[in-house]
């Protein structure tokens, strides 16, 4: 995490930052897909289109350009020097300050076990190969760098006019509350009511895995789950706290100490 810059020199992906209407900020395994799942549920429902989330099939539609990224966490995990020199994955400054930022957030304890399993699926990019706890101390995935993607987020998107932060565990224990209040921050000014209620319900735990067993995320880039192994699916159990499942005594130590140094507006320490 000592690389501080953000610039980005890729202009077709600088350019898909200044067309965004709203940015959503989230390392891997956060929520995203069931924020995603909602968020287009809704829009298409509002606009009695079928339900999608390839962004070019709504072009010329009213509904807000919603551009997903995991920013700072796939800038490290890039294997390409070019393409980390060039800053590919990075926010541009300016988008930052002039585009409404939605940071998602999840406790990294559950992060990190959901990035295993998720690295170790057939086709990932980035792959990971070693052991859960190889994973934990991980110089690019391991727990500490987690935490200092996160501190770093806060301390630059923290302040901005524009911004909003969410944690994965309020839209679990609420999520209509919550979802309304993210359809609020992203612009809709009259929700309706039986519409968010239909995309909660779209967006629910099980059906979402139905839709991925089905290959419905295929299409749109998000998923190479195995059928045969339930743990490589990108909706795989979505349980708050879950990684103590995983984990030894030992393990959660370490895991609790990296947490410890978490930006205390997050809520997690």
């Amino acid at each position: 995490m000592a690389n501080k810059v953000r610039w980005n020199l890729s202009w077709r992906r600088r350019a898909r930052f200044s067309e965004a209407d709203v940015i959503v900020v989230t390392l891997p395994k956060s929520g995203t897909t069931w924020l995603r799942v909602f968020l287009y549920a809704y829009f298409c429902r509002l606009e009695g289109r079928p339900f999608t989330l390839k962004r070019r099939e709504l072009t010329g539609t009213s509904i807000p350009n919603l551009l997903f990224t995991h920013d700072l966490f796939d800038h490290i995990a890039e294997p390409r020097l070019l393409a980390r020199i060039r800053g590919r994955h990075l926010i541009p400054l300016r988008e930052c300050y002039a585009t409404r930022t939605l940071l998602l957030v999840r406790d990294p304890r559950d992060v990190i076990v959901s990035l295993y399993f998720e690295l170790r699926r057939k086709g990932a990019r980035p792959s990971y190969r070693g052991s859960l706890g190889g994973m934990i101390e991980h110089s690019k995935f391991g727990i500490r760098t987690l935490v200092g993607i996160l501190n770093r987020w806060i301390a630059e998107l923290g302040s901005l006019p524009h911004f909003k932060l969410i944690r994965y565990e309020t839209c679990r224990r609420q999520p209509e509350e919550t979802f309304r209040d993210v359809l609020g921050f992203v612009g809709v000014t009259n929700i309706d009511e039986s519409i968010l209620k239909y995309s909660v319900d779209f967006a629910e735990f099980r059906n979402m895995q139905r839709m991925e067993a089905a290959r419905m995320f295929n299409s749109a880039g998000l998923s190479r789950a195995d059928p045969d192994d339930p743990e490589s699916f990108r909706v795989r159990r979505g349980i708050v706290g879950g990684y103590k499942d995983h984990l030894s005594e030992a393990q959660i130590v370490v895991l609790d100490r990296a947490v410890a140094l978490l930006d205390r507006r997050y809520g997690y320490r």
